[in-house]
């Protein structure tokens, strides 16, 4: 990686986006580099966000809210999703400066638990005419404007046995927004959560639901039941000034590993230089062993 240095900042991102893309997914130099950027990640967003006070809105009582979907949405939504075709979780698929799954075992556990669906332009027509009228009320959950920085959509598959409780992991001012246009059920499937005050709940309703977590703060499971689960997921991002039109990262990209494209290139970089340096001192110490 000492040679990619030399590159400018775009084409050192580029660099690296194909060789993630496509290079071993054992390489231990990326792997170094990734843990790297995980960590500016992380700083980059909790900087970002601590001006806009993301931790403070009627969601944080709880890290779960629900909203009413109305049944003539409900159904507009699962017409554009029978009219979007299958498509398996691919590592290649997100976009660049993306967070993704690093490696196709990590993908084909999701595509077990989940069918996944391509993206139309009817299904992103849809959303971003729901999400204009939506987005008031959201901005008043969260009390601060957002993004949405990916959308996917996916049917829940029955009785796989994949119902490990977890967090993801995510910067925590990032949540997911899930439309059920069939509800969520004992049959149809559903959601296990921890609340944030501590209260268990398995989200249950036999009309078109809309849910809204906190995914990296309130523990959550899904909940595989006897028939399939139809689900769009947004990705939410805090951002200065809400901008409620859907974006499409491909399949695996979830959310930009930095709040900017200006951070974006400086973390990579920081990343880059940070995980050479401990590769090389690592390899000076080896050569001081092997003496």
């Amino acid at each position: 990686m000492r040679d990619w240095l030399e590159l400018s900042d775009l084409a050192l991102a580029q660099k690296i986006d194909y060789t993630e893309k496509n290079g071993p997914e054992t390489d231990p130099v990326l792997a170094g580099f990734a843990a790297v950027r995980a960590h500016l990640s992380m700083l980059a967003w909790n900087t970002y966000t601590e001006p806009l006070n993301c931790d403070s809105g009627p969601i944080s009582r709880t890290g779960v809210v629900t909203f009413p979907m109305d049944e003539a949405l409900g159904e507009e939504f699962m017409a554009a999703f029978a009219a979007s075709p299958p498509a398996a979780l691919q590592r290649d698929d997100f976009a660049i400066g993306y967070f993704s799954n690093r490696t196709q075992a990590s993908c084909d556990h999701l595509n077990r638990a989940n069918e996944y669906r391509a993206m139309t332009q009817e299904m992103t027509a849809l959303l971003d005419r729901t999400m204009e009228r939506l987005a008031p009320q959201i901005e008043q959950t969260l009390n601060h404007p957002f993004r949405i920085a990916s959308a996917r959509s996916f049917e829940l598959k029955p009785r796989t046995g994949i119902e490990g409780r977890h967090l993801d992991g995510w910067p925590p001012s990032i949540r997911k927004l899930y439309f059920l246009p069939q509800g969520a059920s004992r049959e149809l499937g559903s959601t296990w959560f921890r609340c944030r005050d501590g209260r268990e709940l398995t989200v249950e309703s036999d009309r078109p639901l809309i849910l809204l977590f906190e995914n990296s703060v309130a523990w959550h499971a899904p909940r595989p039941a006897q028939k399939r689960r139809p689900t769009i997921e947004l990705n939410i991002v805090p951002a200065t000034k809400t901008v409620p039109q859907s974006y499409y990262a491909g399949l695996n990209g979830f959310y930009p590993l930095f709040p900017s494209e200006a951070s974006f290139l400086q973390g990579t970089r920081a990343a880059a230089q940070i995980a050479t340096a401990r590769t090389e001192r690592r390899g000076l110490l080896r050569r001081l062993i092997d003496r």
